[in-house]
């Protein structure tokens, strides 16, 4: 789940989705591999009498953005196409060609030979699609993430999810930023400093008998203090990969431009 400030709890969320649901008129296109999806399309809507399920009319696309999740939502927005009588040849064309919205995966420039790229990604599930995804892209080179959580309410919630996440992210090195309070007031209810201390604690035992090199989790700060301990890191080929919905993205832009 997500947005804590709003939903208690994953059972508020699926009665949000099954309000909406209940005006669908005629079509549902779903992914009912999903167990919750699953669960909210019960209710069946009285006015919907075809209910297309997009998982299992995976397209073979050739997209230009990278990972899996991608392509479940091409294929996706094809099935709509469908529906709406639009040409298929049309909309393939048209999904293989577009390169991604603006920091999804945004490609911002480069500094000193390293690619430096800025994405929206705040949630567990988000960030672990999107960093596979980055991997994909870029198998042999080495990748450094610079994370900012977003919201204290929604860092608090998920703080467990945030810990396994972050155990298990493809990066080389990871630096993770003070949180960004958006609408939100600092009351010391969760720290960036206490997510680091977190993950460090659950990785290190793991990988002490392990030949393996060891997660490197940092926790780097204040966004000011960011990028004059980012820069001595940054290596020529290295991926720079900035993530959050704060305001990172000034970051990435404030690195190319340095």
């Amino acid at each position: 789940m997500d947005h804590p400030e709003y939903f208690k709890d994953l059972e508020a969320v699926k009665d949000s989705f099954k309000k909406f649901l209940i005006q669908a008129k005629q079509t549902v296109v779903a992914n009912l591999s999903d167990p919750v999806v699953n669960q909210i399309l019960s209710i069946h809507p009285k006015d919907v009498n075809t209910i297309i399920d997009y998982s299992k009319h995976l397209i073979d696309f050739t997209l230009q953005i990278p990972g899996e999740f991608n392509i479940m939502n091409a294929s996706a927005a094809f099935q709509v196409g469908l529906i709406l009588g639009i040409d298929p040849q049309a909309t393939r064309q048209s999904l293989e060609r577009f390169t991604g919205a603006s920091r999804r995966f945004e490609y911002i420039g480069e500094y000193q030979g390293a690619k430096v790229y800025s994405d929206f990604g705040h949630h567990p599930t988000e960030i672990a699609k999107t960093m596979e995804a980055v991997r994909e892209k870029f198998p042999k080179e080495r990748i450094l993430l610079i994370y900012q959580p977003h919201m204290f309410s929604r860092t608090k919630t998920l703080f467990n999810d945030f810990v396994k996440v972050f155990q298990k992210v493809p990066a080389d090195k990871t630096y993770i930023i003070d949180i960004y309070p958006s609408r939100e007031v600092d009351t010391e209810l969760v720290s960036s400093h206490q997510l680091v201390k977190a993950i460090q604690k659950e990785i290190e035992p793991k990988f002490r008998n392990s030949e393996k090199v060891v997660p490197a989790i940092v926790y780097i700060g204040s966004k000011n203090q960011t990028l004059n301990k980012l820069k001595p890191e940054i290596r020529k080929g290295d991926i720079v990969f900035f993530m959050s919905a704060g305001d990172t993205d000034e970051l990435a832009k404030e690195l190319v431009r340095s």
